[in-house]
This record gives C-alpha cells, sequence and structure tokens, in this order.
C-alpha cells in the first residue's frame, strides 16, 4: 500500500483564506454596528454652519457702495448703520433671522416705521415686527379674513405694540389690509398713512413699512463671503440684485 501524501496548499491557498474571512468579518461588522448618528465614528459628522450676523461689510447695491455695520440685541432684532462711500448718505436698517434667511428694512428713525416678517397661512398670517424707534422689543400682528392661498388679498389686521411688558391685541391698531403684488414685489397699505414694501421667501413675508422717507426691504441668502439676495422698494420694478460682504 502506498503511504499517503501529506495534504498540499498552492500558493494561493492561503491568501484566499484570508481573503474569505476578511469578507466574512466586514458582513458581520455590518449587520452588528450601528447605523445612522449612531455610527459617527465610522463617518464624518456634519455640522450645521454656524450663521454669523454680526460685523462690519461692504453692501454693493444698485444705489452704489455702502458701507455697514450690523449687530444684534437680545431680542434677536437686528440693527445697523449704512453709510453711502460716494455721497456719506446714512441710511438705518432693521432686521431679523428666519428660516436661515436675513430680512433687512433700511429707511430712517425720522421716517418712522419698522419692520414685519409674516408666517402665512391660509387665509391668514401672524406677523413679528420691530420699529426703529422701539427695535429693542418685538410686537405682533395678526392677519385673518384673507383669500386662499393669499396674499395678494384683503385681510383684517390687529397688532400689539412693542413692549418690555405684556400689552393686550388691540394695542398697536387694527383696520384692514390690502395686499397686491407686481413682479414679485408686494405693496401693502394699511389704510391708516402707513404702506410697505415685501417681498417673499417660502411661507414668510418680510416688508419695510413706513408713513414717510426711503423703505426698503431685502432678503438674503447666507453665502462663502457674507449674504446675497434681493431688494425692493417704491424705487425698483422688481427686485434686483444686493449682498452683504465681509
Amino acid at each position: 500500500m502506498r503511504p499517503t501524501r501529506p495534504t498540499r496548499f498552492t500558493r494561493h491557498s492561503r491568501p484566499a483564506r484570508r481573503s474569505a474571512l476578511v469578507v466574512a468579518l466586514a458582513a458581520a461588522l455590518a449587520f452588528s454596528l450601528p447605523a445612522g448618528p449612531a455610527a459617527g465614528f465610522m463617518r464624518p459628522s456634519l455640522r450645521p454652519a454656524i450663521v454669523r450676523i454680526e460685523g462690519k461689510y461692504l453692501c454693493r447695491s444698485p444705489g452704489g457702495l455702502w458701507d455697514v455695520r450690523l449687530e444684534t440685541n437680545g431680542a434677536g432684532v437686528i440693527s445697523g448703520e449704512l453709510v453711502a462711500r460716494e455721497t456719506s448718505t446714512s441710511l438705518e436698517t432693521l432686521g431679523l433671522l428666519r428660516d436661515g434667511r436675513l430680512m433687512l428694512a433700511i429707511g430712517t428713525s425720522t421716517g418712522g416705521g419698522g419692520i414685519v416678517v409674516y408666517r402665512l397661512g391660509d387665509g391668514r398670517a401672524r406677523g413679528e415686527f420691530t420699529t426703529f424707534s422701539s427695535r429693542e422689543f418685538l410686537g405682533e400682528e395678526l392677519l385673518d379674513g384673507g383669500p386662499s392661498g393669499g396674499p395678494p388679498g384683503t385681510y383684517t389686521w390687529i397688532a400689539r405694540n412693542p413692549s418690555p411688558t405684556p400689552l393686550p391685541l388691540g394695542s398697536g391698531g387694527s383696520g384692514t389690509l390690502a395686499i397686491t403684488e407686481a413682479s414679485e414685489v408686494f405693496s401693502l397699505d394699511w389704510h391708516n398713512g402707513v404702506t410697505g414694501f415685501g417681498l417673499r421667501q417660502g411661507p414668510n413675508l418680510a416688508v419695510s413699512w413706513g408713513s414717510s422717507g426711503p423703505h426698503e426691504i431685502v432678503v438674503l441668502a447666507p453665502a462663502p463671503d457674507g449674504w446675497r439676495g434681493v431688494i425692493a422698494g417704491a424705487a425698483a420694478d422688481k427686485p434686483l440684485e444686493i449682498s452683504l460682504v465681509r
């Protein structure tokens, strides 16, 4: 009887067994390790970018170049000053940050007015507003009775003035508001000597309002070098591009 030879492995046998073992381990890990946020060590976590508002900017607008400085107070109201480089004309700005968009009203304290940002619903809206004279606080305005899918349309309104103490609705007045739209710019008339101009961004309608003097509305989105968006007012037939560059 011939002796049996020991089993011989080719030089490819051991690597093949090793590859099979690696595949089996990888499959086991895929079923045993957590997925999603729990597996943060497996993939880089994506953190939302921190939006910085405060600071100095160069504003490039249809009206030329402006030096701008913005700051935010405890109520979340953004305020600042714009100074034209060519003429040294000075204007003021008030704003709110909503849904990642910077919404600014441009005007003057002497001209009165301020900014209101409406959160639109079906035939109604809730607005947050502040004025150039009471920028430390936010007031509230409620719209109702408008058409389904509006604005545009006609609404009843009732307001609560900005104040450090609770005030009843109606402390800021009440009445009828007419909203019209042309070339993406909304015109608002509260029928009490106050008018405004607005731009819509998703469910929000940002409005710069006043009784006299210049008032324009700006809606901006974050950009790598600052903020970019559009501006509208009495002199604009449609929104025009504007940017704030750090």
